[in-house]
C-alpha cells in the first residue's frame, strides 16, 4: 500500500500521523490524527495507534487509509509498551471491543476439525480432543469470534456461555433474514 511508508515512519520517528480513514461501521471517510505504536504487515496490514480524538488505543487497517502524512506540529502521544502488548493480546484478527479479555472456547468436530486446526486465526490455540479439537483464546473481540464460529456451521459448538449467546444471536438473525427474503 502506498501509505505504509508514512505509517511506518510515524511509528519509528514517534511523530503524529494525519490521515484520512474510511470507517466501515460508520460507512464514511474522515480526517484522523493518531500516534502509531505498532505496525503489523498482515495480511491485511494494520497498525495500533493512540487515536487523538478518543485518547484510546485503536486498530486501523492500512487499506482504509488515504492521504497519510507525518504531522510534527501535533504532539506524539506515547503509550506504554505493556499497554500496547495487552491491547494486541486482547484483540482478535485486528478487532478489539474494549474491556478486559475473556477466555472463550469452542469445539469443532471431525472431519472439519482437521481443516480448521490448520486455518485458525493467529490468536487461537487448538487442542486435540476425542472427536475433534477444542479451540481456546482470550479476547475482548467477542463479536468477531462469534462470526468466526457461526461460519463453521454445524461443525462448531460454543463451550462458554458468552460465546454461546453471541453465536446463537447471530445464527438466529441469519435465519430470520432468510425467512424475510422473498424468493
Amino acid at each position: 500500500d502506498q501509505h505504509l511508508p508514512a505509517i511506518e515512519d510515524a511509528a519509528h520517528q514517534k511523530v503524529s500521523l494525519r490521515f484520512r480513514y474510511y470507517t466501515a461501521n460508520r460507512g464514511n471517510e474522515a480526517s484522523r490524527l493518531a500516534s502509531v505504536h505498532r505496525v503489523l504487515l498482515g495480511p491485511p496490514a494494520r497498525f495500533v495507534a493512540t487515536c487523538h480524538r478518543s485518547g484510546k488505543l485503536k486498530w486501523f487497517r492500512v487499506e482504509n487509509v488515504s492521504d497519510a502524512r507525518l504531522d510534527p506540529g501535533e504532539s506524539f502521544r506515547d503509550a506504554d509498551s505493556k499497554q500496547v502488548d495487552a491491547h494486541l493480546r486482547a484483540s482478535l484478527d485486528g478487532f478489539h471491543e474494549g474491556g478486559a479479555p475473556v477466555k472463550h472456547m469452542f469445539f469443532v468436530s471431525d472431519p472439519e476439525a482437521r481443516w480448521v486446526a490448520r486455518n485458525l486465526i493467529d490468536e487461537m490455540e487448538a487442542e486435540e480432543v476425542p472427536g475433534g479439537i477444542r479451540v481456546s483464546l482470550e479476547t475482548s473481540a467477542l463479536p468477531r469470534l462469534a462470526r468466526y464460529v457461526v461460519g463453521l456451521g454445524a461443525a462448531a459448538k460454543p463451550l462458554t456461555p458468552e460465546l454461546e449467546l453471541a453465536v446463537s444471536t447471530l445464527a438466529q438473525g441469519a435465519l430470520a433474514s432468510i425467512a424475510r427474503t422473498p424468493t
